[in-house]
């Protein structure tokens, strides 16, 4: 669920009615299930909701991590470095490399897979 905006933004309430149509919207689009949207419409706090916004980023980030590696973009070994990351709770917006590991080569050139960032 990447808007474009960080996390601080979306604890104003002006924001929040922002982002909780974007959330209708996505819903819609089937980007984000019901389920996810309304973990995040019924987080307690900030932090909770911020959790929540991460715990779905890492779920489309996943998504994305094994359609790279189906099409040889990434290598098994840096897409198990990502997900080490994902699991240890970073945020997937943080992660170095990880934009760039993702991207579609029109080429299909494989020469950067293996730069994805990852931390040792």
């Amino acid at each position: 669920m990447n808007d474009g905006h960080n996390a601080k933004a979306a604890k104003t309430p002006a924001n929040h009615d922002r982002v909780e149509r974007r959330l209708d919207k996505m819903v819609e689009a089937g980007r984000v299930t019901a389920d996810d949207a309304e973990r995040v419409r019924t987080a307690a706090s900030p932090d909770e909701r911020d959790a929540a916004v991460t715990a779905i980023r890492a779920q489309h980030v996943r998504a994305r991590i094994d359609e790279a590696v189906a099409e040889g973009r990434l290598s098994e070994q840096d897409a198990a470095g990502l997900c080490q990351q994902l699991d240890a709770g970073q945020d997937p917006q943080q992660i170095p490399g990880l934009r760039q590991a993702l991207r579609h080569r029109a080429s299909g050139d494989n020469s950067n897979a293996g730069s994805a960032g990852m931390k040792s």
